[in-house]
């Protein structure tokens, strides 16, 4: 027969195993608020780094402000400039060279004639297409001298209509006005209308 006798109260015994319930509760209970109170620190830096970063991006906001508005500013001015450039350049694009028109004019018109006044005029209209162009005009108006005088003024309408100078460009010529100079009865006086293409602005 085995009898066993112990002679230590319960409360009195020691577990051999070297992690017991107790001192996992006591790591609990001292590492549980450290850990509380590091991510507690951790939430408040972050919270203290963001804010610092919002007041970062505000101040480099409230710099950027006034070069946007300056910016924005000088892109309207550009949008301007270049609608001012292309008007400019349209109505370059519409327009006729004269010199060389007067040089012809000077070279090829008749020793009997005598110009008094060269005028010219212009007028605004639309295509069909709805595109605005300038209509030109040329109007001549002296005194044709001698015997010749009614061929010397159809040679300055023909010079307008068949010149290399002026047929591409010319796209009516009429004489309105030709009679007898009340001053000399043998002299001729006249006026010379000249329309020329629409010129349109591109």
């Amino acid at each position: 027969m085995n009898l066993r006798a112990d002679l230590i109260f319960a409360t009195e015994q020691r577990s051999a195993s070297r992690v017991s319930l107790r001192s996992i509760t006591r790591v609990a209970s001292i590492v549980g608020p450290v850990a509380g109170l590091g991510l507690i620190a951790f939430i408040a830096m972050n919270a203290i780094n963001l804010s610092n970063r919002a007041k970062g991006i505000k101040r480099d906001w409230l710099d950027l402000e006034p070069r946007k508005e300056q910016a924005l500013k000088v892109l309207e001015a550009g949008r301007v400039n270049d609608s001012i450039l292309k008007e400019i350049e349209t109505w370059k694009h519409s327009s006729i060279d004269w010199a060389p028109q007067l040089f012809a004019i000077q070279k090829g018109i008749s020793p009997s004639i005598q110009l008094s006044s060269i005028r010219i005029s212009q007028v605004l209209n639309q295509n069909d297409r709805g595109i605005t162009a300038r209509s030109f005009g040329l109007s001549l108006s002296g005194t044709a001298v001698g015997r010749d005088a009614e061929v010397a003024v159809e040679s300055l309408q023909k010079l307008f209509l068949e010149g290399p100078e002026f047929k591409t460009l010319i796209a009516s010529a009429q004489i309105p006005r030709f009679g007898a100079d009340p001053s000399d009865k043998n002299n001729r006086i006249f006026e010379l209308n000249c329309g020329y293409s629409a010129s349109l602005f591109q």
